[in-house]
Order: C-alpha cells, then structure tokens, then sequence
C-alpha cells in the first residue's frame, strides 16, 4: 500500500471518530448539546438502518433485553478500568466521551387518561457524561449509561454522525409575549401559635425512635406558610399550563445571593418532561386575556433567597416547555413567645 493510501485511510478514521486524532492516550470528548440545553439522545433512533432488521420501539422491546453482554473488560485493557475515557483502551477500539448529553427513549402513557402525551425518559442524569465504545473494525458502538451502569448496543456505522442524527431537536428560544407571574401575598398556616402547638408532655416530643420528633414537627409548623400568586396572560394566544393532581406544577427555587442560578431541587433536571412520575399531569389552558390566582405551601428563610417555577407551553405536551420563575419573599424563622416556648431538652 502506498503512503498516499495510507494517508488517505488515516484522514477517514479521522473523520470517522469526529477529526480527533487516533493515538492512544487520553481520548477525545464531543459536546453534542450544552449546559442549558443538553442533548437528549433517542436510543430508537440509533436501530434505523440496523442491519438485525430491528425495527419496534426500544421500549416495547424491553431495554432489560436490549443490554449487550458486553463489560468494561471488554474494551479496556485494565480489567478494573473505571469506564472513562481517560483508561487505555484495547487494539481497535477508541472511547468518546459525550458531555451534556442523556440517552433515552420517548414514552407515551397509556394509563394516566389525563396526559397521555409523549415524554423523553432519559437514562442517565444530565450532570454526568456517557462514554461510547466504538470498534472502528466492525464498525460497531456501546454506549455505557452509568448510575447504574448499563452497557447498550451494539449500534453500527458512524458513531459520531448516528449519534448526532439521533438527538431530539429543540424548539427556537422564545418567551411569552403578555404572561406575567407575580407574587401577592403571604399568610401564616397557624397565625395563632397555640395552633401549631404539639402536647408537650407526650413521650414522643423530643425521641421517637428515628422519626421526627413531636418538637421537629411543632416547629415546623410555625413555620409553615402559604404564599399567593397571580398568572396573567395578556398575550393574544392560548397557553398551556403544566399541572399535577389538579394544581399547577411548583418548582421550588433557592440560592444564596452570591449565586447567580436558581438551584432545583434534588433529582430534578431543567425539563419538565424530566420530571414525569406516573402521578396525574395534565396541560390546563390559559385563554388570551385570562388570569388566575393560587397559593402554594412552602418556606423561605435567611439568608437564602426563594422563587417558584411553573411550566408553560403553547401546545399540550412536553416539548419544550418554558421555565417562568418568580421571586417572593423570604423571612426570619418565627419562634414561639416567652409564654409558650418549648421546655429545654
């Protein structure tokens, strides 16, 4: 073979693998979404053009089905390589590594008669990579899903391209022109703290075995407040409100003030698609040159600063949506008065 066929053969592997070069050491890493709008890869997508002739839904087929034998073994040369692509690899296989990206598949309810609209499930959090396996050879890949740790494929032809041709595309940016959130009010749960009182001679109030104490739970109801806002849509389309159980949806926000991102609150992720859990979802309508008012149960103490996310869209459907967050106020954490603070412990 000549040199000029050699250069030519090296130049495609380089293409093939995204223009990274093919020498060992640390492996190449592709950004297929970013921060604020991760890539969302639908495994089905990959089983186009399989030449297994596989042609159902992944989810019909049972992703439990679906996992390869393959092991981390397989494709490094450390048996107890951690996955990543910083491990040597073995003769033939490279490793990419996908940052904000999730694997998943696109599932439509069919028990929940209320939302029966198409969701994406990711597989993996948004906060960590997935790392593909390619066997530039057989012109095959894995993709490694970790938390749990899954192994799926083999997948076949380019990596990078079907990897790319499989990402669920966004809507433009956009934002509601006339819908305004705001907050009105605040009202105590227990304005009189007497109320929220717990019977302080119970046996329960300070130990109960690893539950929350009887004191814990009077405190908090001290605490507890509703807070009140209004949502306004003086636009001239109709939008679509994301509810659950009959209530609009809360997201619940909090930062410190040197932060400059809301924080979401655990297991959550920027879709509200991400947040779907079989309970009942539903897409209630806000009409042109509507409003409407309602209250949520929460707490928002110092130093932090405390908001509230609801989702909207402009179709029923998860596709999407906007996030429209809202500040209210925060505030000391009440204590009972002198006549009625609690005894010691």
């Amino acid at each position: 073979m000549s040199n000029s066929t050699y250069a030519i053969v090296a130049s495609l592997l380089g293409i093939l693998i995204g223009g990274h070069s093919m020498a060992q050491g640390p492996q190449p890493s592709i950004d297929l979404g970013t921060g604020d709008r991760v890539a969302k890869i639908n495994l089905e997508r990959l089983l186009m053009d399989d030449p297994r002739g596989i042609r159902e839904p992944l989810f019909q087929l049972r992703l439990e089905n679906f996992l390869a034998t393959a092991k981390r073994s397989d494709f490094f040369t450390d048996a107890n390589a951690s996955g990543a692509c910083d491990s040597p690899v073995r003769e033939g296989f490279r490793c990419l590594e996908l940052n904000n990206a999730q694997a998943g598949y696109i599932v439509t309810p069919v028990t929940n008669a209320e939302c029966r609209f198409p969701y994406f499930r990711p597989m993996n959090h948004q906060t960590r990579p997935l790392y593909v396996y390619f066997d530039f050879r057989n012109y095959q890949f894995w993709i490694r899903v970790p938390d749990p740790e899954r192994i799926y494929g083999p997948f076949y032809r380019d990596p990078v391209e079907k990897l790319k041709n499989a990402v669920i595309p966004y809507k433009e940016r956009r934002s509601f022109a006339g819908l305004d959130l705001k907050f009105l009010s605040r009202r105590w749960e227990f304005p009189d703290e007497k109320a929220a009182m717990a019977d302080r001679k119970s046996s329960d109030y300070d130990f109960v075995g690893g539950r929350i104490s009887e004191r814990e739970k009077e405190a908090g109801r001290l605490n507890s407040a509703f807070f009140r806002f209004r949502l306004t849509n003086n636009g001239k389309d109709y939008l679509f409100i994301l509810y659950r159980n009959g209530r609009p949806d809360v997201t619940y926000l909090s930062m410190f003030r040197k932060e400059r991102t809301w924080r979401l609150p655990w297991g959550r992720d920027t879709d509200a698609a991400d947040f779907y859990d079989g309970q009942h979802l539903s897409w209630e309508a806000l009409p042109p040159g509507s409003a409407f008012e309602f209250e949520t149960k929460a707490g928002c103490f110092r130093p932090m600063l405390c908001g509230i996310r609801l989702y909207i869209n402009e179709e029923r459907g998860f596709r999407d949506p906007v996030a429209v967050d809202v500040r209210y106020p925060n505030q000391a954490k009440r204590e009972f008065s002198r006549k009625n603070r609690p005894p010691p412990r």
